[in-house]
């Protein structure tokens, strides 16, 4: 469907190059809507688009990191003492988003198997925001204090963060739209261009 062929590295490298850009500029123009940011939808992308499957993790967690170290000494710099490099929000994305990757290669491999791309990658953007959300929320209840240390403390976590799970959804589910349609478009014009490969 979008997915950039072996043969073809320099435009892989250009697609995620591409792809980084879009998705820091996305992530300063959605900051102040709660739990929308593109990295999630990116590595999704990036496992069934690039060549290079690495890239679809190390990119979206590099970017998600800069744009953090940006937001945090800067428009959240009150919420912490002194600068901050690495927040308590950002770990439990990263064990989130290493779980997300290892699910999203199995669909991948399994889209390979029965010839139904397009399916698989809406599963994969379905279910990752299911646990991000389950992964996340467990890292706050353990992490953060803000609740018992119970079962009913965990679900009370949980239930709090419902919200957030709906804004997640919309977030994922939309930015994965776009980044498909961004890779279906550039697999058609390098298509019409195989000069320029």
């Amino acid at each position: 469907m979008f997915g950039i062929t072996k043969s073809n590295a320099k435009k892989s490298t250009l697609l995620a190059l591409i792809t980084v850009v879009f998705a820091v500029i996305a992530r300063f123009l959605t900051l102040h809507l709660p739990n929308v940011a593109p990295f999630e939808a990116m590595m999704i992308f990036g496992v069934f688009a690039l060549h290079r499957k690495i890239l679809s993790l190390i990119l979206p967690l590099a970017a998600w990191f800069a744009t953090d170290l940006i937001i945090n000494n800067t428009i959240y710099a009150g919420f912490y003492e002194g600068f901050t490099w690495i927040s308590q929000s950002f770990i439990f994305a990263t064990i989130a988003m290493l779980l997300i990757f290892g699910f999203t290669q199995f669909l991948k491999k399994r889209s390979e198997e029965k010839g139904s791309i397009l399916g698989y990658y809406g599963l994969a953007s379905v279910v990752s925001p299911l646990l991000f959300f389950a992964v996340s929320n467990f890292g706050v209840w353990a992490g953060m204090h803000m609740y018992p240390p119970t079962l009913s403390g965990l679900g009370m976590c949980y239930v709090s963060a419902l919200p957030f799970l709906t804004y997640g959804m919309a977030s994922t589910i939309g930015f994965s739209i776009i980044f498909g349609v961004m890779g279906y478009l550039f697999q058609r014009q390098s298509a019409q261009s195989p000069s320029q490969a």
